[in-house]
């Protein structure tokens, strides 16, 4: 397999709850070991995506731009742009923005196929 230059505007876009991420490689991909996204969450005011797991899968978030608060099991953290987050496999969570700028996030998880590994709730 060669290396390859992903582009945002070559992405797909996926419309989720809470969120607009745009897939640069995953589930379409067949040659894929990993599912990377860019993700904008709107600010608050908006209805938020709940709690959810990626079983069997850590992720890691890389915060490009805004300010979120970071709920988890043990309790709830202060991100910002610059942050980077690792987020073990199993380990319930949700990135939710702070103030009144969308949060940008850039999401990397170790399966091509993140849909059949993530539960909400």
């Amino acid at each position: 397999m060669t290396p390859r230059v992903l582009r945002p505007e070559e992405g797909r876009r996926l419309e989720l709850n809470g969120r607009v991420a745009t897939e640069l490689i995953g589930a379409a991909d067949p040659d894929a070991e990993v599912t990377v996204r860019l993700v904008e969450v709107a600010p608050e005011g908006v209805t938020p995506r709940p709690l959810h797991v990626h079983e069997g899968v850590a992720e890691v978030v890389y915060v490009r731009r805004g300010r979120a608060t970071l709920h988890h099991e043990g309790g709830t953290q202060l991100v910002e742009a610059g942050d980077c987050v690792h987020i073990p496999a199993g380990q319930r969570h949700k990135i939710a923005p702070r103030g009144d700028e969308p949060l940008e996030l850039l999401c990397v998880f170790g399966t091509r196929d993140l849909a059949a590994r993530t539960r909400e709730g």
